[in-house]
Formats: structure tokens, C-alpha cells, sequence
């Protein structure tokens, strides 16, 4: 009988815990924003941090920063966490619309910790206070802060000040039981960072920005409502990983950029080959992709475009042109020429509207044409055939890239580059940094390399240090302070001097 009662037990929990990935419970901080997101149609953006976690993570008060600085900031932050929960993560809710570069109103949710605290600190800046029906209001010029028991708002309105009833009003939205599985997905996440946006309401977020938006989003807004983007980053040791889920309506199947299936050999065996410092291979359903953009033109445009079309064929041959597989890389620069190889492939379904194309306007590109659809030049090769066209400014490989033979693709540290309809990366121990400002200079030469791959489901992007022996973004951090303070001690020092001084090993 006991073991029976534990089985159902262990069910029960596994249940609930699987459930409450899909549900957020009223009243708590997860519930009350997810109610506010539900009863403003103007949030656009919502996002969720583990403030503690990346403090943690940063290394700033643990010898991240110099100790001059990490003091002067502590003071700060232990007025914040002796006020506030910070085991809880901060929500932070964006409103529209954006007049001049600016939101109607910026939202911080959080749980409060001691009241008696917050109050005090919130007292000591001045302005208005008043305490009423449970509400404690605290507002100064465009900052208003509202608490009812543990849950707290700050909210900034950059356009007006907040009054006591607009508050109330917000709070009391709050309150309502929700049951939306994709925002609640979103706000259960357990990354260090998450962003969440309904594709619905950022059509029309874009369509106020925009006329020409507007036009295009007018056909598409409806299949967008109710789908939702998730992005989670989490700072772990030696790398960072981005990860966008796309949470879509069925509606949203039309939309979809990528085939399920992954990049061809011959695609990827057609672009050079060795160990370039850029790479991107792409399985894209092209015509859905162009009848998409086609139709988000106004009319008077897509006449254009037709009339334009007519001398090849029309827009339902064009359509049809390529099959969607891209494959694309650039080499390392060579010292002598301060150039890179670069090599391309695009596959092709009808090769003859293409062919009157290049044959018209190869000229202009310095390309001469050769026999059976081949066009050179001192610095590039360029071949037609039936089924692909293939770029190169590497002739040593040019007969193996169009053969489809060309040498495998080497990605860091064994990323399987082309096997999935997104993948690329970017290697930096490959990269010349001589041009970027100096901070981000000092930065990228700290990392190692970043990659990113996807599918109709989602996009990952990895980035990866050199050292990886601490949090990367700790890394970051201590990076970015030597290079500041080398740069304010030493005003006159050239990048190159300035860069030199970092140790990342």
C-alpha cells in the first residue's frame, strides 16, 4: 500500500511539474506580469533577469573590477538587496508606441524583501508618497513606484508623471488568472537572461514606426497574433549560449524560411574548402520566401517588379529560379595582397533565366565570358551549369568547387557546419582585428569563436572563449575594465600597445 501511495506521490509531482511549465500561478510575480502583458495590448517587449545570478557571474565584487569601483557600487547594491527579493528574477515590460526614440513607459517588476527598507530609501529621494486601500505610491518627476503586500513597480514614463490612480490601475491589472501556455513558457524559463515578444503586437509596434511597414504587415498581422518569440542566454564557464525558440500558431506554417532538411554535401564541397573565418551554409524554401516578400510590397511596387521580371521570364519563373541551398566563405586575409578568398555557391532549379542575366551583365563585374557559361577574370571565376552557380576568387580550388570536390569545410573545434538548414560560424583566431576600436578589439581577441545554427523550430548561437577558465562573462568584464582604465591612464598609447597588455590565458 506505501508503495503505491509513493508511486502516485512521484506521478503526481512529475505532473505538476511538467504542467507548471505551462502555467503561471495567480498573485505571484510570474502571475501578476503575466496578467499585466495579458491586459496591455501595448506591451511589445517583456524580458526577465536573474540579477543576482549575473552579478554572481560578473565576478565584480570577487576581483572582476578594480576595488575602488566595486565599492562604489556596493553601497548601491546592498541598499537594492536588502529592499528587494533578488532571489527572484527583475521583469522589466516595455510599452509602446516609441515617440521620439523614447517608450510611452518602461515597467520593473519585482518582489519586496522589506518593506520598511524600500520605504526609506524611496522617502529619502523626495516627491510625492501616499499610502492608500493597500497601495503604497512613491512618485518623482517621471518615476513611479507603487507597492501592494510583496509585489512592487517601478514604473518610468519618460512623457508624464504617473499618478496615484494610474498606478492603482496598473497594479489591479495584475491581479487577473492567466492562461496563455507560450507566455508562460517564457516567464517559467531558467536562463540567466530571457526576452519574450507576441509577433502580433510587434507588427503593429513596426506599422506605427513605418508607413511602408504598415502596408507590407497589414496581410500578415492576423496569422502573427498569438505567436511568440522566446530568447534565453545563459553565461556559463568559457561560453555564452543565445537560444531563440519560436513558439508559432499554426497559422505561422506558411511563414516559415527554412526545408527541414540540411545542407547538401555538394553545396558544402563547392565553396573551397580549408579553414576560413567565415562560413554560413543555408537550406532556405526560396519561392516561398520570394512570394512572401513579393506580396508585402504595395501594388504599385510589385508592379515594378513585374514589369522588371517580364524580360526574364515573370515573376512565377524567378520564383522558381533556385532552390533555396546557399553555402558562402571567406578565407584569411593574405598578407601580400590584404585580400581574402572568397567562395560562394547557390543551387538552381531553371539555370536559363539566370544564364541571360549573367550573360547581360557580367561586364560590369569585369567578368569576360569564357566557353560553356564560364566567365573570368585576373581575380575571379565564376561557372553556370544546369543545377548551380558557383563563385570563387580562389582559382587553385576553382575545378574542385565546381566539381562539387572541393576539400571539406573545416568549422572550430568540430561544429558540424552544414548540418542543419541555418549553420555558420565565425572563427576569430582567423580574424584581423586592426581596424575595430580598441575595446571591442581588446574583447574579440579574447574569444575564441561563435557559432550558430538553427531550424523552423529555433536559432542557437554559441560564442566561446580562448581562455575558458571563468565565467565568460566575467572574462568580458575584466577585459573591458584593463582596456578603459589602460586607455584613461595611457591617453596617447596606440591600439596595438594598448592590446598587447591583456592576458587572456
Amino acid at each position: 500500500m506505501k508503495i503505491r501511495f509513493f508511486a502516485l506521490l512521484m506521478l503526481a509531482s512529475l505532473f505538476l511539474t511538467s504542467c507548471g511549465k505551462d502555467s503561471v500561478e495567480k498573485g505571484t510575480l510570474k502571475g501578476r506580469t503575466a496578467s499585466i502583458i495579458e491586459n496591455n495590448k501595448n506591451i511589445i517587449v517583456f524580458a526577465k533577469a536573474d540579477v543576482d545570478e549575473i552579478i554572481n557571474k560578473s565576478g565584480i565584487f570577487d576581483g572582476a573590477i578594480p576595488e575602488q569601483y566595486a565599492a562604489f557600487i556596493k553601497v548601491y547594491k546592498e541598499s537594492i538587496f536588502n529592499a528587494l527579493d533578488m532571489n527572484q528574477p527583475i521583469h522589466i515590460l516595455l510599452e509602446g508606441p516609441v515617440k521620439n526614440n523614447m517608450p510611452q513607459a518602461v515597467y520593473l517588476l519585482f518582489e519586496v524583501k522589506d518593506f520598511a527598507k524600500l520605504k526609506k530609501e524611496l522617502t529619502d529621494l523626495g516627491g510625492e508618497t501616499k499610502e492608500k486601500g493597500g497601495i503604497s505610491f512613491f512618485a518623482q518627476d517621471n518615476m513611479a513606484v507603487g507597492v501592494k503586500e510583496k509585489f512592487g513597480i517601478l514604473l518610468i514614463s519618460p512623457n508624464k508623471a504617473t499618478t496615484f490612480d494610474e498606478m492603482k490601475a496598473v497594479i489591479a491589472s495584475s491581479e487577473h488568472d492567466v492562461k496563455n501556455e507560450k507566455l508562460a513558457k517564457i516567464l517559467n524559463s531558467e536562463d540567466d537572461i530571457s526576452v519574450g515578444m507576441e509577433l502580433g503586437r510587434f507588427a503593429t509596434f513596426a506599422s506605427s514606426m513605418d508607413d511602408n511597414a504598415k502596408e507590407s504587415l497589414k496581410n500578415y498581422k492576423k496569422d502573427m497574433e498569438g505567436s511568440y518569440t522566446l530568447l534565453g542566454v545563459n553565461l556559463e564557464t568559457g561560453k555564452a549560449t543565445m537560444k531563440m525558440d519560436f513558439l508559432f500558431e499554426k497559422a505561422m506554417d506558411q511563414y516559415k524560411p527554412f526545408n527541414e532538411s540540411s545542407v547538401s554535401s555538394e553545396a558544402l564541397h563547392s565553396i573551397g574548402g580549408g579553414n576560413p573565418i567565415f562560413a554560413l551554409a543555408l537550406n532556405l524554401n526560396y519561392e516561398k520566401l520570394f512570394n512572401l516578400f513579393y506580396n508585402s510590397l504595395p501594388k504599385d511596387q510589385q508592379a515594378e517588379i513585374d514589369n522588371t521580371l517580364s524580360m526574364v521570364g515573370g515573376k512565377g519563373k524567378v520564383a522558381k529560379m533556385f532552390t533555396g541551398e546557399v553555402a558562402f566563405a571567406v578565407g584569411e586575409v593574405d598578407p601580400t595582397t590584404f585580400t581574402s578568398k572568397i567562395s560562394a555557391y547557390a543551387g538552381l532549379n531553371d539555370a536559363s533565366y539566370l544564364k541571360s542575366l549573367v550573360s547581360g551583365f557580367a561586364g560590369f563585374a569585369g567578368l569576360s565570358p569564357q566557353k560553356d557559361d564560364l566567365y573570368s577574370s585576373e581575380a575571379m571565376d565564376l561557372k553556370l551549369t544546369d543545377k548551380k552557380v558557383v563563385f570563387t576568387t580562389n582559382k587553385s580550388s576553382f575545378n574542385d568547387a565546381v566539381a562539387g570536390k572541393s576539400p571539406e569545410v573545416i568549422a572550430p573545434e568540430g561544429f558540424k557546419f552544414g548540418n542543419s538548414p541555418l549553420s555558420g560560424f565565425v572563427d576569430f583566431n582567423k580574424l584581423d582585428t586592426n581596424d575595430f576600436d580598441v575595446h571591442v578589439k581588446a574583447v574579440l581577441r579574447a574569444m575564441n569563436y561563435v557559432t550558430i545554427e538553427g531550424s523552423n523550430d529555433g536559432i542557437t548561437v554559441v560564442l566561446k572563449s580562448k581562455a575558458g577558465k571563468e565565467n565568460i562573462l566575467r572574462e568580458i568584464v575584466t577585459i573591458l575594465t584593463t582596456s578603459i582604465t589602460n586607455e584613461m591612464m595611457n591617453p596617447t598609447a596606440t591600439p596595438e600597445a594598448d592590446s598587447a597588455t591583456y592576458d587572456i590565458n
